[in-house]
């Protein structure tokens, strides 16, 4: 909120401030300019298991790694997800 004004207008264009629609238009703009997103799917897949590491250690009850998660050794905390769903 204290920003100044050229940065508030780089980091919500338009006035948008609702994330779905910023990532919405970062993808628009990234397609019409021929460039890659802000974050990619490699970066939002590390994020993703990086939450799920933290759900999967407190399941355990210890340290758990985010290449655990990746590979699937470890996923005591998915796989009541995965029955639910059949997978």
């Amino acid at each position: 909120r204290g920003a100044p004004p050229d940065l508030r207008r780089g980091y919500f264009p338009g006035g948008i401030s609702d994330p779905f629609s910023l990532e919405m238009l970062d993808f628009l703009t990234a397609i019409s300019a021929k460039r890659p997103m802000e974050a990619s799917a490699t970066e939002g897949v590390l994020d993703l298991a990086t939450a799920f590491t933290v759900l999967e250690s407190a399941t355990a009850n210890q340290p758990v790694s985010v290449s655990n998660v990746l590979d699937g050794s470890v996923a005591r905390y998915q796989e009541e997800i995965n029955d639910h769903y059949g997978i």
